[in-house]
């Protein structure tokens, strides 16, 4: 029997799993999921032939001025993440949203008076509200600055959340022995106050793709977007005090659509902890399957987030289902690239298999795993591999004999229980 959570429209569920498609807006190459290759026209051939920019915490500030643009500041200051030998760069500015600049657009460029700093959680919060698009309450935990057109009660719900998810995200891999170094001290969190609204706003935002959604990451922007899971539930507006038992009540009853939240901000820890790199070319199976590891969401009481690892039942009978009619190489495609996530008839199967790799790898070759995660967390920005060096750079931690590695990973999903 197929648990409550995973009883909603097969289709809206493919979307809400769909990868995102890169597209251009004033500019700048943007997408909402990471580990899909992007392509970037005009400036990818250029800045690959640089490697990023050495040393965050030194790194200078500059400053550009540009051509004119609709919808584009006309001068933007930051720090250069990439840069190419014709003067192209890939700038973060002080919210953390890349800029890709190619050089027939800067005009201009000096250097800063000072280092690159971060914005401060009042900067940060302005800069969400300017996105909103209307009234906001601004909530400020210990490590997000959240921006609602929702009610105070829903963002103070949500602010919990993400906390306890980032604590138990870093706990889990601090007992696995990999040492994070969170970066943003604050990172931002837009919630619209209801689906309607925040389909419009992933229209604006460039992710149109992801306007059928609970929710998603830009690493553009470096914002999750999410909107109030209990607008379209019925009953009562939450009014301010509503207390937080009474939403997660409520949510309760749909906890699929907060799984895509927990997913989305597993993505967005992981670009901001060292855990992956924004814009490099992380393998999707290894992004999608590392945010479906701690999907599962966790809506007790307490302050621990106790269902990293958990076993999805969704999850693990759609892998199941899908052992029929897996095409045969179906492993290794899976390793060198992103097409059966493209492919409409295959992409369940492909999200389900990811699941299933990562939860092997992670409790079945955890050395191995904790080596190929290092591989990963070394890419550099905008540097791709071909399918061919993916393939080769799975060989070199996990070995040739791929085919007994997919027997193993089958077995383990086998064996897997509900938990």
């Amino acid at each position: 029997m197929r648990p409550d959570w995973a009883q909603e429209d097969a289709t809206d569920r493919a979307i809400a799993r769909s990868p995102r498609v890169p597209d251009r807006d004033v500019g700048q190459g943007s997408w909402a999921h990471l580990g899909l290759r992007f392509i970037l026209p005009g400036i990818l051939p250029l800045l690959v032939m640089c490697g990023p920019v050495a040393g965050q915490t030194a790194s200078p500030t500059v400053v550009v001025t540009l051509t004119p643009v609709e919808g584009r500041p006309e001068k933007l200051a930051g720090r250069v993440v990439v840069e190419d030998q014709q003067g192209g760069v890939l700038l973060e500015d002080a919210v953390g949203q890349y800029w890709t600049l190619e050089s027939r657009e800067i005009v201009s460029r000096m250097a800063g008076d000072a280092a690159f700093l971060r914005a401060g959680t009042k900067d940060l919060a302005e800069n969400l509200k300017a996105a909103a698009g209307g009234p906001a309450v601004i909530v400020e935990t210990k490590h997000y600055v959240i921006v609602s057109r929702a009610s105070r009660a829903y963002a103070n719900w949500c602010g919990s959340l993400l906390e306890r998810l980032r604590n138990g995200f870093l706990a889990y891999w601090d007992r696995e022995g990999i040492e994070l170094e969170p970066g943003a001290p604050h990172l931002p969190v837009l919630i619209l106050q209801n689906k309607g609204q925040f389909r419009e706003y992933a229209v604006r935002d460039g992710a149109s793709a992801a306007a059928e959604t609970a929710g998603y990451y830009s690493a553009r922007t470096n914002r999750i977007v999410l909107y109030d899971l209990t607008a379209d539930l019925g009953g009562r507006p939450l009014g301010e005090a509503t207390q937080r038992e009474e939403i997660t009540r409520r949510l309760s009853k749909s906890p699929g659509s907060v799984a895509t939240v927990v997913h989305e901000a597993v993505h967005q820890l992981s670009f901001n902890s060292g855990l992956q790199t924004r814009y490099a070319d992380n393998p999707m199976w290894a992004s999608e399957g590392l945010a479906m590891y701690f999907e599962t969401p966790d809506l007790g009481a307490g302050t621990r987030w106790t269902t990293a690892g958990k076993v999805s039942v969704w999850r693990l009978e759609e892998f199941r289902g899908s052992l029929t009619k897996r095409p045969t190489n179906s492993f290794i495609s899976l390793i060198e690239g992103e097409e059966r996530f493209r492919a409409p008839e295959q992409m369940t199967g492909a999200y389900a298999e990811s699941w299933v790799l990562v939860h092997f790898l992670a409790t079945k070759k955890r050395a191995k795993w904790a080596e190929y995660l290092g591989v990963l967390r070394a890419k550099p920005p905008l540097i791709f591999q071909t399918p061919e060096e993916r393939l080769a750079e799975f060989r070199s931690v996990f070995g040739d004999d791929l085919a007994a590695l997919e027997r193993e990973m089958v077995q383990h999903a086998a064996d897997l229980r509900r938990r």
